[in-house]
């Protein structure tokens, strides 16, 4: 008699495959004469474990290779972060953050703090130092005056402050004559007149019998000379002893007094 097989042949046929989220993928295997069997998710990659990207927060390790280009989509680029230095800025560029001991971009937003002012940005983004007051004051160390406590200077005359000189006051309104000491000018004694403001050289004897010219403005003359001389001018006042000085120099100093006399004094040397 004929033999019938009659065992039932059991064989896969279909897998499937169910996408993730923030999970791996899930799969699942159908066949002919048999039950579905069921895979669990494919694990996910992460810093420490290799596994499939998912739509969740991930770390990733080890160095990857993109041989096409990179396009973050984020609603605020600006919280990506690459290390320690370098982020995007809101604009969507690479930002290399300065060092102590690199150049590259900087950021705002510091608080005054001392001599230490803030970089700031205005409406149009351009930047710019915010000096305050309080920075001006600890720089300098002091507090500088306020313009309203600064005497007004003059800039209208007559002078409010006026000047004096040798007695004569002076405030620019005006031309006025000031009376100032003026050096003895050197002439040599050649007649018996005597002017005031000279300083005489002379080598005669002679008799003096006239002063000119003495006056509170004018009030001197010198005479040296290696001859003794004579006074005989009426407004001559003489030292007592004049006459009869001896010796190789005879110094003679001619002043004016308050009352219009010019008194006469002498000194000898060997």
């Amino acid at each position: 008699m004929p033999w019938t097989d009659t065992n039932t042949n059991y064989y896969p046929t279909t897998f499937t495959w169910t996408n993730g989220t923030t999970a791996g993928p899930t799969g699942s295997l159908t066949g002919s004469g048999m039950s579905t069997v069921s895979f669990g998710a494919i694990p996910s990659a992460s810093a420490t474990q290799s596994g499939v990207v998912t739509t969740g927060g991930q770390s990733f390790a080890g160095e990857k290779i993109f041989r096409g280009g990179i396009i973050a989509q984020d609603a605020d680029i600006s919280d990506l972060i690459i290390g320690s230095s370098l982020e995007f800025n809101a604009f969507g560029r690479f930002n290399y953050i300065a060092t102590s001991t690199e150049a590259g971009g900087i950021k705002i937003g510091a608080t005054a703090s001392g001599v230490n002012l803030p970089l700031v940005l205005n409406s149009s983004n351009q930047a710019y130092i915010a000096v305050t007051k309080g920075a001006v004051t600890a720089a300098l160390g002091f507090t500088p005056a306020n313009v309203n406590d600064i005497p007004e200077i003059p800039i209208a005359l007559p002078n409010p402050y006026a000047l004096t000189i040798n007695g004569t006051s002076y405030t620019g309104s005006s031309a006025v004559s000031i009376s100032t000491s003026k050096p003895l000018s050197v002439k040599m004694l050649t007649s018996s007149t005597v002017s005031a403001g000279y300083s005489y050289n002379n080598t005669l004897s002679r008799t003096i019998s006239s002063l000119s010219g003495f006056s509170s403005s004018n009030p001197d003359s010198v005479i040296i000379s290696t001859a003794r001389l004579t006074f005989t001018a009426s407004n001559a006042i003489k030292m007592d002893g004049l006459a009869d000085l001896s010796g190789t120099y005879y110094i003679y100093c001619l002043s004016y007094m308050a009352n219009g006399k010019v008194a006469v004094n002498s000194a000898v040397y060997a």
